[in-house]
Order: structure tokens, then sequence, then C-alpha cells
């Protein structure tokens, strides 16, 4: 019978399988290579803790890469069951006028308290920090701890949940890969997910910024589009609009170098409207003004149209460069600032329980696995469907 299991990575996913485990009965040693766990689920936090989403499941699950996979377990353990568990741990939640589920009262410090004290209060849990994973074979896990010491572990279930390659002030650094690599385990190569993207603004128009966002405008790349708000930035273009794009914007920068995206600051118009207003611009006010005025085009909108439509297009074709304002994206943000990643452990190298093919007692579990989501709650609850998913795995053995 199966009693010790040990746990590599503190985040979201280990931590719920901890708790799931403990409740069946095992011991569970967890060790994390940073001073304290749930580091990357703090950082995520300071924006607001966006812990799921509340779409139905084929809305769910087709946010995903892989969407027939988690379309089972999340089918498995739901953004309802999630609430529920939240609600136990002192949590409640609310869902938002864009579906997506947050704390009531809650910070991300103060769920990571109670989230560690509920699993302190297992005489069968021991957490081990400041140990990070060096190497391990089908018997035995090595770990190097603070003082460089190398202890080895015995093992008869190993879960790894090493996190992806961004955030790496988290210990998210995807340095884990090389140990696959060696082990003739497929990595594919880490790249960044819900990142900015880098636009050569002109001089003139850098010093123009505003830190407002631009809302209420809808963003589109190829037959892609997604009404949410971005924000303009000193080096480009981030924010929730852009991060629900991100994926297939950096496959083209990838492949041809640079991505065009559009953006349509006046969805509310059409553009037959939007034509017939314009004709009826009173002679004695200027365009700028009456932009201002008649359709709450805020200095932000403004500069951003000044800076991407000729003065051709301005003349002649305003109506439908309004609703077409074009951007060229150069280059992905460095990896280390995005949300997160894609890449990491093949799912070709997993079976369907997760567990790796070459070593039948180990699973790997949250994001060092090839999977990618966008922002929304979406990541968290990924991470915490494919525990629960190694969990029952677990039980079954």
């Amino acid at each position: 019978m199966i009693k010790k299991i040990i746990i590599i990575g503190g985040g979201p996913a280990g931590l719920f399988l901890c708790e799931q485990l403990l409740n069946k009965g095992y011991e569970v040693h967890l060790y994390e290579k940073m001073p304290a766990v749930g580091k990357k689920f703090l950082v995520a936090g300071y924006g607001g803790l966006n812990l799921t989403h509340s779409e139905d499941i084929d809305s769910f699950s087709n946010r995903y890469s892989n969407p027939q996979f988690f379309k089972k377990i999340i089918s498995n353990y739901t953004h309802d069951d999630f609430r529920q568990w939240c609600l136990k741990l002192g949590v409640e939640t609310f869902v938002g006028t864009s579906g997506r589920v947050f704390p009531k009262k809650m910070k991300a410090a103060q769920m990571i308290i109670s989230w560690k004290e509920k699993l302190k209060s297992s005489s069968r849990f021991k957490l081990h920090t400041h140990c990070q994973l060096i190497d391990f074979d089908d018997k035995k896990v090595f770990i190097k701890k603070e003082n460089e010491e190398i202890i080895q572990e015995d093992y008869s279930i190993l879960v790894l949940s090493l996190g992806g390659a961004s955030w790496s002030k988290t210990g998210s650094d995807g340095k884990w890969s090389q140990i696959f690599q060696k082990k003739g385990i497929e990595v594919s190569p880490f790249r960044a997910m819900n990142s900015g993207f880098e636009v050569n603004w002109s001089s003139h128009y850098k010093s123009k910024f505003d830190i407002s966002p631009l809302k209420n405008i809808t963003i589109s790349f190829k037959d892609l589009i997604t009404k949410s708000e971005a924000m303009i930035t000193q080096y480009g273009i981030e924010g929730g609009g852009i991060y629900a794009l991100s994926s297939d914007i950096e496959d083209e920068i990838y492949s041809k170098g640079k991505a065009k995206i559009t953006i349509d600051l006046l969805p509310q118009f059409s553009l037959e409207n939007i034509k017939e207003l314009l004709c009826n611009k009173p002679n004695k006010i200027s365009m700028s003004n009456y932009l201002r005025k008649k359709f709450k085009l805020g200095k932000e909108k403004l500069n951003l149209i000044n800076e991407c439509i000729s003065k051709e297009e301005y003349s002649h074709n305003l109506a439908f460069s309004l609703k077409n304002i074009p951007i060229i994206l150069t280059s992905t943000r460095p990896i280390d600032e995005a949300i997160s990643t894609k890449g990491g452990v093949s799912f070709t190298e997993l079976e369907e329980d997760l567990s790796l093919k070459k070593y039948s007692n180990i699973y790997c579990i949250g994001e060092m696995v090839d999977w990618h989501a966008p922002t929304g709650g979406y990541l968290i609850q990924g991470c915490i469907s494919m525990a629960k998913w190694v969990c029952e795995s677990i039980i079954q053995r």
C-alpha cells in the first residue's frame, strides 16, 4: 500500500494535491525551493485574485490548448467544485460581470496562509522549504538543500509540480527542463504566454503617454476577436484583450517576425452610423473636439488615432479607420515578464493519468506540462483540476 508521497513544487497544483491526499490518509512531504510556498500565486493576486471562471464546460475547455483533455479533467472537477472547496477554506467567492470568479474579501496572502495552516494541521504533512530538485530515478529523488547538502529520498509516488518559466523571482524559472532532457523526456521550448508585445511607437507619441487604459474596445487578429481593454506602454501594448489573443499573436511573430492587430475604438457604433455622424459635424468645431464630444473618445484614444492613422486616412477615410486602428507588433516581451508560458513536458510523454511513460510512479502537473490558456481564471482552474485528476489516479493504485 502507498503510504508516503513526495510532491515537489508548492504552487496551487502542489498545494491542492497535498490537501486532497491528506484527506485520503496519505503521508505527504512537500518540497519547495523558495523560502515559502505559493510565491507566484501571491504575485498573480496583486492585481485581483481571479480564481476561476463561471463559463459552461464546453466554452471553458475550449480556452485551453488541449481542449479534449481539459474537458475531461474539468468535468471531473469543475469551477463549481473549486468554489465549494474555497468556501470550506473560508474563502467566499462571487461571479463578476465578466463571468470571472473572485474572493469576496480574502486576499491572496490570506488565502495562502489559511491553505498552509490547513495542511500543517495534519500530523501526516511535512513541508520542506529551500529544497531544489536536482535529479531523480525510478526509486529515488535527489534534492539540494539551502546549505548545498544533497539528500536523497526514496519514493513510491513522486509528483512534480515545478511550474513554467515566467516570473523567475517566484521560483518558476524552467531550469528543471534540463533534467528531463538528459533523460530523453521531450520538453517543448518555453515561450511567453499572456504577455505584452513591443511596438515601434514614435518618440512624439511616447512623450504623450497617458496611463489610462483603452477601455470598451474590440481587438482583432486575423479571424480572432475579443472585446476587452488594453494598456499602451512605453514599449508597446498589453492588457486583458491582448492576453486573450497572445498565443496566436506569438505564433505569428515566431514564424514571421511580426504580427498585425486592429483595434475598433467604437464597437458600439456601426460604420454607417459613424459616417453619418461625421458628415453632420458642424464647421465651427474641430474634428478632434467633435470626436471627443460626440463619440466620448478620451485623450488616450485620440493620441492613438494620431499615431496610427495617416493624414490622408484621417481626411478621407476616418470612419473606417476609427474601427480599424492598425498596430504592428514586432516582438513578445521577455519571457520572465509573461504571466504564464507555453511549452513544457510534452503530452506524448505522459499517460492519460499524467504519469510519465518512462517513469510510471512519477506524475507531472501544473504549468510544467505543455499546455496554455488565457488569463481569466483558466490557469488556476487548470492546475487545480490536474491535481484532482492525479489524486484519483493515485487512489486507484
